[in-house]
């Protein structure tokens, strides 16, 4: 929903890129140089927060890719609506 605001704490055994990202941008990801709303790196932690510009599906991204082996990850989320 618009103007929604997603507060994420995330926590990983090995580090990993985090990306918040609106359909349009994951449909792209990761070949095709794809925007994310909020870009960072749990090693190992990360908290952060991102508002929603605009209604629509958003993708919560854990990109695992520089490691071959599994990661385990913690991930707390809070969503607020707006008034």
């Amino acid at each position: 929903s618009r103007g929604a605001r997603l507060a994420f704490a995330v926590q990983a055994e090995r580090p990993l890129w985090i990306l918040v990202l609106d359909e349009a941008n994951f449909a792209r990801f990761p070949h095709s140089g794809a925007t994310a709303l909020i870009t960072g790196r749990a090693a190992p932690t990360l908290s952060f927060g991102v508002q929603l510009p605009e209604d629509g599906n958003f993708y919560l991204v854990l990109d695992n890719r520089e490691h071959t082996a599994p990661n385990k990850v913690r991930i707390q989320l809070r969503a607020t609506l707006p008034a």
